[in-house]
């Protein structure tokens, strides 16, 4: 990651928890005694993280139905990654 952007986003963390919230994997939670989060953000953050869960699944799965690369095969991917050569997701996916 860019050096820049993980000054940004250490600045951005502190700002927030300064504003009374909690900093968690990237989610930001805020911590109030004696009150929870609004319903409808939690309702959400459990959705975003389904829908991620989904995301991923199916990426496993892509995986796990690529074909098997012949050592040429595999070369010429591997060429056109280190030349910046556009190539298909199965190919991408399939080393």
């Amino acid at each position: 990651m860019n050096l820049s952007r993980n000054d940004f986003m250490g600045c951005l963390a502190e700002v927030l928890r300064g504003s009374g919230y909690s900093v968690l994997n990237g989610e930001a939670v805020p911590l109030f005694p004696g009150k929870t989060p609004d319903k409808d953000g939690a309702a959400l953050m459990a959705s975003n993280r389904e829908n991620k869960r989904v995301l991923d699944d199916v990426k496993f799965q892509v995986l796990a139905d690529a074909p098997v690369l012949s050592p040429e095969q595999k070369a010429d991917i591997e060429l056109a990654f280190e030349n910046e050569i556009s190539i298909d997701e199965s190919a991408r996916l399939a080393l």
